[in-house]
């Protein structure tokens, strides 16, 4: 190692002392323009730390800039210094809602970056060095204005979270399929209009957010993802459940809200680890057949359908504990709602509920319930019942009197009602 690469070491020290033998070193050295570095520092600092600094850079703020981690979210930064490549020992960096409509090549140069958050900035394009950042973990570029990724993606090899969600992306390059050990893709409120076959090749991806996208032509690739245990496939124009989610046998959380679905197949009951099932936004007029004696699911949203009724099998779904039914048109719910005694919350808002069974009171271990804006007119003596309630909606019941909603709210002592 040169004289040189050892100066440029110790000044990338997160250690004082280290820096402090540097700046010694480097007055012997008239091949070291010291001047021209510690602009460079001084800018860093002025963009990354503190917009308002106009001190001569010491010891200690070089020090600051030498950490593993630097938040520099919300900072207004337009452009990144090239002095950025001198922080070889970030490990984290932090650059989410500011105004860069890129970046520079030498943000490749450090090699220590393990997380990078680009979240809401302008960038059209990444530059090609993005795939000499070996050790990065973490990518968040969701709400930019992407319109393509460069090939060299692919080299990122340590990748386990690639967030591109909200921006403006049509294709993905096809290294894309070399990033093994990818874990998380989120790709959703995009404009993707085809999967390359690579793709199939991210073995270990777990999560797969695809929402939004309309005009994927080659969906079915999907399916060879058997690895999938979180998919969302939300708006993206589903009348049927698609036929290739068949093969996703470890899929944990399925979400297919927003599209016109009215009924789901017989094989849903194959989903043997599935917990969390997304159907809000739909076309369903009933709960659809298939979900009875699903016994292992413990999130359902139906959301904003066109349910007129609950069945009384609705008990069958033995480990419920979240189920949102707001926004229906349901006029009565069964006795047997009050057997999912593993429900924490229920949301009923917005609905047609004239009243509620009194074996709602069964559910002992609810802790949010809403039935805001329906037209009950009594509440069941059986909800005091409800000890480990935490919050309670009863507003826009117009035909509820103000009297008995006011003799709830003062039972429920540590309960947040709203009338």
């Amino acid at each position: 190692m040169s004289t040189q690469e050892i100066f440029l070491q110790l000044l990338s020290s997160p250690k004082e002392s280290n820096i402090n033998l540097a700046l010694k070193m480097a007055e012997g050295m008239p091949e070291i323009n010291l001047e021209e570095i510690l602009q460079e520092y001084q800018q860093l600092f002025k963009c990354l730390i503190s917009r308002k600094f106009k001190k001569q850079i010491k010891t200690g703020h070089i020090v600051n800039l030498n950490q593993p981690v630097i938040n520099a979210s919300n900072k207004k930064i337009t452009a990144l210094p090239e002095g950025i490549k001198n922080l070889q020992h970030l490990q984290e960096l932090n650059l989410r809602e500011n105004q860069l409509p890129t970046l520079p090549e030498n943000l490749g140069n450090l090699k220590s970056l393990q997380v990078l958050n680009l979240r809401e900035n302008q960038l059209t394009t990444l530059p090609e060095s993005i795939g000499n950042l070996k050790n990065l973990q973490v990518l968040d570029l969701r709400e930019n204005q992407l319109t393509t990724l460069p090939e060299s993606i692919g080299n990122l090899q340590s990748l386990q979270v690639l967030n591109l969600e909200g921006n403006q992306l049509t294709m993905l390059p096809e290294s894309i399929g070399n990033l093994k050990n990818l874990q998380v893709l989120a790709l959703g409120k995009n404009q993707l209009t085809k999967f390359p076959n690579s793709i199939q090749d991210l073995e270990n991806l777990k999560e797969l957010d695809l929402f939004g996208n309309e005009q994927i032509s080659n969906f079915e690739i999907i399916g060879q993802l058997e690895a999938l245990q979180k998919l969302d496939i939300g708006r993206t124009q589903l009348y049927l459940a698609p036929e290739w989610l068949k093969n996703l046998k470890k899929l944990e959380d399925l979400q297919l809200g927003g599209n016109e679905l009215a009924s789901l197949p017989e094989w849903v009951k194959d989903f043997q680890h599935l917990k969390t099932l997304g159907l809000n936004s739909n076309a369903f007029v009933a709960l659809p057949e298939s979900l009875k004696g699903f016994s292992d699911l413990q999130n359902l949203d139906l959301m904003a359908n066109q349910l007129e009724s609950v069945p009384e099998w609705i008990d069958t779904l033995t480990h419920l504990q979240k189920l949102d039914i707001s926004l229906n048109q349901l006029t009565l719910l069964p006795d047997s709602i009050g057997n999912l005694i593993h429900l924490q919350d229920l949301a009923l808002e917005e609905n047609r509920l004239r009243k509620l069974p009194e074996s709602i009171g069964n559910l002992s271990n609810l802790e949010h319930l809403n039935f805001g804006a329906n037209q009950l007119r009594a509440l069941p003596a059986t909800l005091r019942k409800l000890k480990k309630l935490r919050s309670l909606g009863l507003y826009s019941n117009y035909d509820l009197s103000e009297s008995s909603a006011k003799q709830l709210s003062a039972f429920f002592t540590n309960c947040e009602v709203s009338f």
